[in-house]
């Protein structure tokens, strides 16, 4: 074993065992514990390609605005309702 272990693989010294876990897209995907390191690396690499298959969440999804039911306009045209009907806002 050596003393710098692949990210992903943590060694549990009180259990003497290694846990594979890897995030993916801000979710971690636990693999599960092994007893020697060996079995370890096999396990992270299948995690490895089975978090390939799922697709990368892209940033600007992340931050999409959710549509409601409004009156709608930009700031001008809710002004210039106003000017027409002072109680447009009102209901």
């Amino acid at each position: 074993m050596t003393n710098t272990l692949p990210r992903g693989i943590w060694y549990e010294a009180p259990k003497q065992r290694f846990r594979v876990r890897k995030y993916h897209n801000k979710v971690a995907y636990l693999k599960g514990y092994y007893p020697t390191f060996e079995e370890a690396q096999v396990a992270l690499t299948e995690l490895e390609e089975y978090l390939s298959t799922i697709p990368k969440e892209r940033k600007d999804r992340r931050r999409k605005l959710v549509s409601r039911p409004t009156l709608g306009g930009t700031a001008a045209s809710i002004r210039e309702r106003q000017s027409i009907d002072p109680n447009i806002l009102r209901r």
